[in-house]
This record gives C-alpha cells, structure tokens and sequence, in this order.
C-alpha cells in the first residue's frame, strides 16, 4: 500500500526565506530556540511528537548525532555543521536559562531537550517545562505569518521538503521511509512519484515597491496630481512612491 499524500503549496520564495531566516542572528533564548526546531524539521524531516519528545541526553554536542528511542523516528539521526552549532548554542542559552531554577533549588533536573515559555516560579511537575506538538504547531504557524510565507504551510511541509531533497539525491522510498521515520511495513511513502508530478510552485514576481519605513508592499491607487502612484497601506504613513519607484513625499 502506498500512502497518497498532496505536496502542500510551497513556493521558492519560502524556500529562500527559510534559508535567510536560518542564517540570520538571534540572541534571545526563545528566538534561538525557535530558529533550531524550524532548522530541525527541514534538515531531518522529524515529526513534531518524536521532536518534542527529544530529551537532552539523545543529543551528543560533541559528534551532532541525536539518538532517538520514539516509534515515529529513526534510530538515529545525524545533524549538519550550521544545525549543530545551532544546537550547541542553544543548550548553553538552555542551561543560562534554567540555572536560576537549581540555584534556589526549586528543580534537579530537566530533561526535555526543548523548553516551553516558563516563569521562574517552582513547578509541580517537570514535564510542563516540555514542549507540546501542538505547540510546536504554534511556533511553525506564527513563524510562517511573521516571514509571509504560504498559507498552507506546517511543520509537515518540512517533512515533505526533505522528502524530495533525498529524491533529488537520488534515493530510493524504502531509505527515505527509513530515514524520515516512516517504520510501518504496510504504509509507503512515494515521494519519487510526488518529485515527479508536483514542482514548487513559482509566484508570479510583484512589482510592488516596497516601503522603507513598513517593509510592506504598496497598494495601487489613482491619484489626480500624480496619476498611478503607490500607497503605503499603514495608516498615516505620507511614504508615496510613483510607478517608477521614486520618491514623490
């Protein structure tokens, strides 16, 4: 039996926007927490419950490899350098931030790899320092408004992602199945047949210019003095370009 999937709407922009997004510098816990889950999904291809369920010993920072014992997730799973340091960076700002914790001795030990947003207040139960699937849904959808990308866009996009990147390395279904997790016998991925019928869809190029001060694309308007003249959409802003992309206030 093969499981029929649909290649979700994913444009190269998206592509090109993760990749700015993953080299780009953060510094705060959160942010640097967020930039190696989206780094994680698109290098590995791992689902969201075997992500969260990741504790801090399955990662090795020494050798980039994370040992996994989830039913959903290969045994093991070797990370690239850029997603390494990522990590590696991440667990220094991971120990900063829970120290507090076992300086006043309000907690031993954490042992979810990924942390949720937390008070530095005593908790009952360690495991609500532990991250949700549905809560890495949350991150994904909220990283995906913020960068603009389309609108069908999941932590399973980057599954899917990866699934097509290991065609294109010329695999074959049963060692992608095996390396992105799929252990059912009787449920086959084709992703050859999915690199095959469906590309990455293309957006037509705007031609919009783009305010300086919102970084947002104008509205066209008719404007009596000035003819085709754009508009910046944020309410007060007196940024009007003409259709040349100049200056005009």
């Amino acid at each position: 039996m093969t499981r029929k999937i649909e290649l979700p709407e994913i444009s190269e922009d998206d592509i090109a926007k993760i990749r700015k997004y993953l080299k780009s510098k953060h510094y705060s816990f959160y942010g640097v927490r967020n930039q190696v889950i989206v780094a994680l999904l698109l290098t590995t291809g791992l689902k969201t419950e075997p992500l969260v369920a990741l504790d801090i010993n399955n990662y090795n920072s020494s050798l980039g490899v994370i040992i996994s014992s989830h039913p959903k997730a290969p045994r093991q799973i070797k990370v690239d350098s850029d997603t390494k340091k990522l990590l590696n960076y991440y667990l220094v700002l991971r120990s900063q931030k829970l120290s507090p914790l076992f300086i006043n001795s309000q907690i031993k030990e954490v042992s979810s790899l990924f942390i949720n947003n937390f008070k530095q207040e005593f908790h009952k139960d360690i495991e609500e320092l532990r991250l949700s699937p549905r809560q890495v849904q949350r991150i994904i959808k909220a990283f995906a408004k913020e960068h603009k990308l389309s609108k069908s866009f999941s932590p399973k996009s980057f599954r899917h992602l990866t699934g097509i990147y290991l065609v294109k390395l010329g695999l074959d279904n049963k060692t992608i199945d095996n390396i992105l997790g799929n252990v059912a016998t009787w449920v086959k991925t084709d992703y050859r047949r999915l690199a095959s019928l469906k590309k990455l869809t293309v957006k037509r190029k705007d031609l919009r210019p783009i305010c300086e001060r919102h970084n947002v694309r104008m509205d066209e308007a008719e404007h009596k003095k000035y003819g085709a003249i754009w508009l910046c959409p944020i309410r007060g802003c007196t940024f009007i370009l003409d259709d040349h992309g100049k200056k005009l206030l």
